[in-house]
């Protein structure tokens, strides 16, 4: 008869945690999931940030940044309006309408002009460029350029464009007290009607594009529209010929956009014969400012 084997005390203690065991039901083991709490559903809001887990050591995810805002110079195509042109509202406060673009639904693009100074520059071959493609436009005048030039300012009106009022001897408005602001129009408006024998239109475009919430404030109160632009030609700037200018505007003209450009700067009209070649093959109109702002 073959002899059991002994078990030792050590053993016993052995088979008595085994048995415990599996008398429990249960494996010898367990595993720890980590279940991650799920995001909400996208809405490109940004939230606050998370306050992280005293115990947890995962290395975070990338972290969306939200957009910047888009600036009021923007050519989105705006929403539906009650007022009778689109306009953001500027100034330090935000509390005065500036009209920056007009209505993309008119198909047109509003191409202005400032004329300051004396100097007429080549704005005869601008004209003559117009007169061409059938394009009216709108010409914000000095009233010193509309005195020295009365020529070009008669055949403005007789070739069917607009005129509106650029002041008169071009300040920078912010450093002008409200009367003097107010003479600067009336001076231009006479100088005009002098002229031309026409009325300006209630139009005003500020001088080197300055102004703050008190020249918008007086200039709207007087009845003024404060127009500014979507789009700026660059002709003024140094650094660009006329070709680079005719690729600017003819390549990013669309529908609705206010145009800037300078009467006395000769690459202006050096520009434009190709500007609106451009522009009507891309299948767009050009119309004065208030035809654009759908007046």
């Amino acid at each position: 008869m073959t002899a059991r084997p002994r078990v030792s005390a050590a053993g016993l203690a052995v088979l008595a945690a085994l048995a415990l065991l599996l008398a429990a039901g249960r494996p010898a083991y367990s595993r720890v999931v980590v279940t991650a709490t799920p995001s909400p559903t996208a809405t490109h809001e940004p939230t606050a940030a998370l306050t992280p887990s005293t115990t947890s050591t995962a290395t975070p995810t990338f972290t969306p940044t939200p957009m910047p805002l888009p600036s009021p110079t923007a050519t989105a195509t705006p929403t539906a309006s009650p007022t009778p042109a689109p306009v953001v509202h500027a100034g330090p406060t935000g509390g005065w309408p500036l009209i920056v673009v007009g209505k993309p639904r008119t198909g047109l693009v509003a191409l202005t002009f400032d004329a300051g100074g004396r100097d007429p520059g080549l704005t005869s071959q601008l004209l003559d460029a117009l007169q061409h493609y059938g394009a009216h436009c709108t010409f914000f005048l000095t009233g010193e350029w509309a005195e020295a030039n009365p020529e070009l300012v008669r055949r403005m009106v007789s070739d069917g464009h607009e005129l509106a009022n650029h002041t008169y001897d071009h300040p920078h408005l912010p450093q002008v007290a409200d009367q003097g602001i107010l003479d600067q129009l009336s001076r231009t408006e006479q100088a005009v009607q002098k002229v031309a024998g026409v009325a300006l239109q209630k139009y005003v475009r500020p001088p080197f594009g300055n102004y703050d919430d008190r020249v918008l404030a007086l200039l709207t109160s007087h009845g003024y529209s404060v127009v500014y632009w979507s789009l700026d030609s660059a002709d003024w700037r140094p650094e660009f010929t006329s070709r680079m200018v005719q690729d600017r505007v003819g390549e990013k003209a669309g529908a609705g956009d206010i145009v800037v450009a300078h009467c006395y700067a000769p690459k202006t009209a050096e520009a434009y014969p190709g500007v609106l070649a451009s522009l009507r093959a891309r299948g767009l109109r050009f119309g004065t400012l208030s035809q654009v702002l759908g007046r």
